[in-house]
């Protein structure tokens, strides 16, 4: 149970912080940088991204098909961008747009991406010990 916590918690409570993000009226970014509020979405999608992949990963047996598991990892980042853009098209002043969409999900495969660079790097540095 504890390992699961220790993996599966930061994953609850960011996604619990983007709900929160999500669900407060006219927030609105008022840089005057074309579509910033699209890398922002990526950003924090790549966040959600490298944490889901991470509770996968540490909490599956040894000897798991790694592939799978990455795809696990994106689809569950995946699908709570897919919730948080339903969830905003209820919130006063606030939309749902597939781009938006998009920008999650770019940013959650970017997320695992990191996730898999970070492993390998680890990887690559206990060998030279």
């Amino acid at each position: 149970m504890l390992n699961f916590l220790r993996f599966w918690f930061p994953v609850i409570l960011y996604s619990g912080i983007i709900f929160y993000v999500s669900g407060q009226p006219n927030v609105a970014i008022s840089w005057d940088i074309p579509n910033i509020d699209k890398v922002v979405h990526a950003i924090e999608y790549a966040i959600l991204g490298f944490l889901t992949t991470r509770a996968v990963f540490g909490t599956v047996p040894d000897g798991s098909n790694w592939r799978i598991l990455y795809i696990c990892g994106i689809f569950l980042a995946i699908l709570y961008g897919l919730s948080d853009e339903y969830h905003q098209a209820f919130v006063p002043g606030r939309t749902s747009s597939a781009a938006d969409f998009l920008a999650d999900s770019l940013g959650a495969i970017l997320g695992a991406w990191i996730y898999w660079v970070r492993g390998n790097l680890i990887k690559k540095n206990k060998l030279r010990s």
